[in-house]
């Protein structure tokens, strides 16, 4: 598990949800406040609260926008921004078989059952990706 991995996982221990604690961790390193992010991500758990795309997707793409992202100053660099987040989103269903957070808690439901702790183990290695940790 990466440095970032653990953070992320210390935070989800906390009681942040996935898509807080995946985009909090790296707001620093791009210039973003972590009180200020981790209220932006509040939201995005829990599959937008709807057992849709993954909380970690959405905070991982977050993270993409902070390093690729567009402002007033880099108009021209949106395509870039729009190929990561589908290199990740690619190589994430790749690895999930889905974004959605219910698909991927059913495929893993045996495994909350009975070990409830490793939860955020099981999500955060779900999420893991290069283009972002």
């Amino acid at each position: 598990m990466t440095k970032k991995m653990e953070e992320a996982k210390n935070l989800m221990l906390q009681g942040f949800n996935c898509s807080q604690s995946v985009s909090a961790v790296f707001a620093e390193a791009y210039g973003q406040d972590k009180a200020n992010i981790l209220r932006i991500a509040s939201g995005f758990g829990g599959g937008m609260r709807q057992a849709e795309v993954c909380g970690a997707v959405s905070g991982a793409i977050m993270v993409i926008g902070f390093k690729y992202g567009i402002d007033e100053t880099n108009m021209q660099d949106k395509g870039l921004c729009y190929e990561k987040t589908l290199e990740f989103m690619n190589h994430f269903k790749e690895k999930n078989n889905s974004m959605k957070k219910l698909i991927i808690l059913l495929n893993q439901s045996q495994y909350f059952i009975d070990y409830p702790l490793l939860k955020p183990d099981i999500c955060l290695k779900h999420s893991y990706n290069p283009v972002i940790f």
